[in-house]
């Protein structure tokens, strides 16, 4: 029997982007005094795609996260149940989703509700997408 392969066009309805960076020792102290608890060498939380708001994140706890994390960070596309759609890791920065810049940073600016305020208004999954299959 002969068998073809071919792509097809899939379309998702993505609710979530998980991050997880590597974090600095400087960066691990500001976050213990920020939020009371020990981190290890890495940070990973989840981000309504829509609104910039990170799930369960600790109340009344502003802060700035800028991380130099060039090609060491991992991000996953998720749907509303969690499941994974696309994802990138151990490569740099989709800055077209996560604020920051040159691939090489993550800048987020995270008010008292867990809210990052400097979230793009709309997202751009591009970076998710390999550049000969993107539709711009």
């Amino acid at each position: 029997m002969a068998k073809i392969e071919y792509m097809a066009l899939v379309e998702k309805e993505v609710k979530w982007v998980k991050i997880c960076i590597p974090i600095s020792d400087e960066t691990k102290e500001k976050l213990h005094k920020a939020h009371g608890k020990e981190y290890e060498q890495q940070i990973c939380f989840f981000v309504d795609v829509d609104t910039g708001k990170i799930r369960n994140y600790p109340e009344n706890c502003e802060f700035n996260l800028f991380e130099k994390v060039v090609d060491r960070g991992c991000y996953w596309l998720l749907d509303d149940k969690f499941q994974v759609i696309l994802s990138i890791e151990n490569d740099y920065v989709p800055n077209r989703l996560i604020p920051g810049s040159y691939g090489n940073y993550v800048n987020l600016h995270i008010d008292n509700a867990g809210i990052i305020i400097n979230w793009p208004r709309k997202a751009d999954f591009n970076d998710f997408i390999p550049e000969e299959d993107r539709n711009y």
